[in-house]
C-alpha cells in the first residue's frame, strides 16, 4: 500500500492492532516499546487516533490531489477472486445440492404449486432458489447452464429450471435448450435484501 501510495501522495500510514477483550494482557519481548503502542485495546482506540491526528500538523494532499487519488483508487480496485473450493480444500462431491429452507435450515426442499415447500417447518416461500443461486455463484462461479440448474436446485424438469431462470432478469446466451445464465450477485442481492450475505454452512458436508 505505502508503495502505491507514494506515487501519488506523501500521506503517512499507520497500522495497530486492536485487542477487543478488554481483559487481555498485552506484553512484548521486544525491548522496541513502541511496539505497545499498536498493539492496544478497543477503549484506547480513539485516543490513539486522536494523538495520530495530533501529530500531523499541514495536510498532505490538496482538494484535486485527493480527487485524482480517488479515481485512481476506484480504477485500481478489483473484486478479490477467491475459489471457496480450493481455499479450503473442498470437493464438489461434498457440496449439498437442493433448496435449503431458511427458517429451519432444511436441505432439499420440495417444489410444490410454484413453491418451496420444507417438510421440517412446514413453510412455503417462492423464491428461496434465489439463495441456492447465491451459493452457487460463490462456490462455482459466476455462469450456469440448465442442467447445473437441475442439479443444484434438485429438481427434474428442465422446463421448470427455464421458468425459474426466466422470471429473474438475468444476461443469457445460446439456445434455448441450451441457456447459460450469468449470475449477476447485485441482482440476486436485491431480490434478498436485508438477509445475511453469504454461503450457506449447509452447503458444505462435514
Amino acid at each position: 500500500m505505502n508503495n502505491w501510495l507514494s506515487k501519488y501522495t506523501s500521506i503517512p500510514l499507520y497500522s495497530m492492532v486492536v485487542v477487543s477483550n478488554p481483559t487481555a494482557f498485552i506484553q512484548t519481548n521486544s525491548k522496541d516499546s513502541s511496539i505497545l503502542e499498536q498493539i492496544i485495546h478497543q477503549n484506547y482506540l480513539s485516543f490513539q487516533i486522536n494523538k495520530i491526528d495530533d501529530s500531523i500538523f499541514s495536510e498532505s494532499l490538496s482538494d484535486d490531489g485527493l480527487t485524482a487519488l480517488i479515481k485512481a483508487w476506484k480504477k485500481q480496485n478489483k473484486p478479490l477472486a477467491v475459489s471457496i473450493l480450493k481455499r479450503f480444500s473442498i470437493e464438489k462431491e461434498e457440496i449439498t445440492k437442493g433448496v435449503t429452507c431458511s427458517h429451519g435450515n432444511y436441505t432439499p426442499l420440495e417444489r410444490i404449486n410454484a413453491s418451496w415447500y420444507c417438510p421440517l417447518c412446514k413453510s412455503k416461500n417462492k423464491n428461496e432458489h434465489i439463495h441456492a443461486l447465491k451459493d452457487y455463484y460463490y462456490l462455482f462461479g459466476k455462469t450456469i447452464n440448465n442442467k447445473q440448474v437441475r442439479e443444484f436446485l434438485h429438481i427434474q424438469s428442465s422446463s421448470l429450471a427455464t421458468r425459474i431462470m426466466s422470471k429473474i432478469e438475468l444476461k443469457k446466451k445460446g439456445t434455448r435448450k441450451d441457456n447459460e445464465y450469468y449470475l449477476d450477485i447485485k441482482i440476486l442481492n436485491k431480490l434478498t435484501k436485508g438477509e445475511l450475505q453469504c454461503v450457506s454452512s449447509s452447503k458444505i458436508t462435514y
